[in-house]
């Protein structure tokens, strides 16, 4: 159940904010955990729950003893419950304890106690009975949730199939659609119930048609012939819904049901119709042939054709029967929105339809741009492309139209070494005057992994100073893929060109640990006169990770800095580098004038102490006195930053 009244954190000042002494959260005392949990600070409960159900065993008897104590609220018997739920597995000799709360006043209290019982599956048949006085609750949800109880806790559920049957006439939707799901779990033994499930296609709500129509479908091939009655002419339209809907999820999947699905998803009724088709989509490629031949059959309509041809589509691999009556589809003669819907269906079916890869290349001539989109990202999913096909792509990506210049660059990033043959080409234009198109060819480039390094290191020693930029820019696209260029780009930082050492040591940063071999270099650029050059050095130093002696008395130097940007940049690289020797610095930070410095510090500060604990009690002592700090970013980065040293957040 969900926890009610106040359990929310408070909002102050658009942030999330728990000022509130939060060391003590970690404590391992169940006594001082309970108290926190009866506190009238709803900002305490669900952070002390939590805590007091990771001791585990130990604080059981003590909850107990608290719950039985009938001057505890609601709100604290609520959270004292969350707690035991993770430790279902020893409350064994509770159970009867726990039952008792079955019959508290307070909604939340029977719902959690009844979670907690179906979490305790056998070992709460004991009190089997109590569960079953649920079924008839004053609250809906607490009736939902004891049928799904039972059911878990139960020797043979099937003895309840009358009563859920009778449930199935409740007043409530909620419980008539828990009854249902609940008569799902059965399956075949379920099938008595389906004369009543049938005659909830009247019902209003629906959630519990669906039920019905899940519950009917569970029933298996025994049910089979009956529901396809259902779809006789004449028959209640609503009813066909619920038996489509079945007829989907009956498995082990029958002749007599993918016949009956394949001629609704291809009837006139389009409600009806468009249920079909998704269901054949669930019963997969039993449908595919008989949908296959509805596309020869309904070649005079366009409408239906195309919803015909999305199913497969939809259906993926395994409608692949379908390929050579799609690729028929593609030719310029069929209209626009057939031909859209052929080449998407194609795609999606991946690698199988790879054989319609020339038909599809075809297509990247045509002057419709959306036709042209969906044949590249059609061959990208095939992951199979003719020589001429990637031509005509790079064409595109020269070209002068937005929409494809970009679907070009993204196809091909995205089919990698599939692109390797147009490297050179590639390569060439990021030489070009226009930007945009340098920016796109790298972006390509990043996507060829490995095997782009040695010709992009070619192509550099005669390159002119615009296309090294570009072939920088490339690297720093390739990412870890650089890491075989690592030497390279270390004697580019020497160059002595801004513009190159910024691009190289992005390019580094981007690598990662694999740049170690350039940590020297980079510490040297931190005397850099370029206050941009000393930045990338700095990020780069912090994604490479390195602890060092060395590299402590550079970011010493860093911290000192006049250019405020290096200093933040300096501070967010400690935070990556999580050095705890740089402790000390970094809490003289905190009182430091610049409301960025002081909230960097103690980023920095969460990251390199993250998960530790109660242990550093300084570090928190100090990050806990921000909460008076006058900038509420401070506030915010120091509760932050203590939440990630007890554990408390996974940021």
């Amino acid at each position: 159940m969900n926890v009610k009244k106040n359990s929310g954190p408070l909002l102050m000042g658009g942030m999330v904010l728990w000022t509130l002494g939060l060391g003590n959260l970690m404590a391992q005392d169940p006594e001082l955990l309970i108290n926190r949990i009866r506190s009238k600070d709803a900002r305490l409960h669900s952070a002390s729950s939590e805590q007091l159900a990771a001791i585990g065993e130990r604080a059981i008897p003590l909850i107990i003893r608290t719950l039985e104590n009938k001057k505890e609220t609601p709100e604290t018997r609520i959270w004292l419950l969350e707690a035991l739920k993770p430790n279902a597995k020893y409350l064994a000799k509770y159970v009867r304890t726990l039952a008792k709360f079955l019959r508290d006043k307070d909604v939340d209290v029977r719902g959690n106690t009844l979670e907690i019982l179906g979490r305790m599956e056998a070992k709460a048949r004991p009190v089997l009975d109590k569960i079953l006085e649920s079924w008839n609750d004053s609250d809906n949800r607490i009736r939902r949730l004891a049928f799904f109880v039972t059911q878990q806790i139960a020797e043979d559920f099937s003895e309840y199939l009358p009563r859920l049957i009778n449930i199935l006439s409740d007043s409530d939707p909620i419980v008539r659609e828990g009854a249902a799901l609940a008569l799902a779990t059965l399956k075949e033994k379920a099938l008595p119930a389906l004369p009543q499930l049938i005659l909830l296609y009247k019902d209003p709500s629906p959630r519990v048609r669906n039920a019905a129509a899940k519950a009917i479908g569970s029933m298996g091939k025994g049910a089979v012939s009956e529901v396809v009655g259902l779809l006789e002419e004449g028959k209640p339209r609503d009813l066909k819904f619920i038996a489509i809907k079945a007829l989907g999820r009956i498995r082990p999947v029958q002749r007599k049901q993918v016949k009956a699905l394949v001629e609704f998803a291809t009837g006139p009724d389009k409600g009806l119709r468009v249920a079909a088709q998704e269901e054949c989509v669930r019963v997969g490629s039993l449908c595919a042939p008989g949908l296959v031949k509805a596309l020869e059959e309904h070649q005079d309509n366009p409408a239906l054709l195309k919803e015909i041809i999305s199913t497969l589509g939809t259906m993926g691999e395994t409608a692949k029967v379908a390929i050579p009556s799609l690729t028929k589809f593609l030719r310029p003669s069929t209209p626009l929105e057939i031909r859209l819907a052929a080449v998407r269906s194609l795609g999606l079916m991946g690698k199988s339809a790879r054989r319609a890869a020339p038909s599809v290349v075809k297509l990247l001539e045509d002057k419709e741009p959306k036709l042209v989109q969906a044949g590249m990202r059609a061959l990208v999913r095939f992951r199979a492309i003719p020589d001429k096909g990637l031509s005509k792509i790079v064409e595109y990506l020269r070209g002068d139209q937005p929409l494809l210049r970009t679907e070009a660059a993204m196809a091909l990033k995205q089919l990698g070494p599939l692109a390797l043959p147009k490297i050179e080409e590639l390569i060439g234009l990021l030489g070009s005057e226009d930007p945009n198109l340098r920016l796109w060819a790298s972006f390509a480039i990043g996507g060829l992994g490995t095997s782009a390094n040695a010709p992009l290191r070619r192509a550099f020693k005669n390159a002119t100073k615009r296309q090294k930029l570009g072939i920088l820019q490339a690297f720093g696209e390739l990412g870890i893929g650089a890491a075989p260029s690592v030497e390279f780009l270390t004697r580019v930082l020497h160059s002595g060109d801004s513009a190159q050492m910024i691009h190289a040591g992005r390019a580094l940063s981007r690598i990662g640990r694999l740049a170690a071999p350039a940590i020297p270099t980079l510490l040297k650029l931190l005397r850099n006169k370029d206050k941009d050059v000393r930045i990338v050095a700095l990020t780069a130093l912090g994604r490479i990770g390195t602890r060092n002696e060395s590299i402590r008395k550079a970011f010493e130097t860093a911290l000192a800095d006049p250019q405020p940007e290096v200093v933040y940049s300096a501070l967010e690289a400690m935070g990556k580098i999580r050095d705890p020797k740089w402790a000390r610095r970094l809490l003289t930070l905190l009182r430091h004038k610049d409301e960025h410095v002081r909230w960097r510090a103690a980023e920095a500060l969460g990251l390199i102490f993250k998960g530790t604990g109660r242990k550093e009690k300084e570090v928190l002592k100090a990050l806990r006195a921000l909460e008076k700090d006058p900038s509420k970013y401070v506030v915010f980065a120091g509760d932050l930053a203590i939440r990630r040293i007890l554990g408390l957040t996974r940021k």
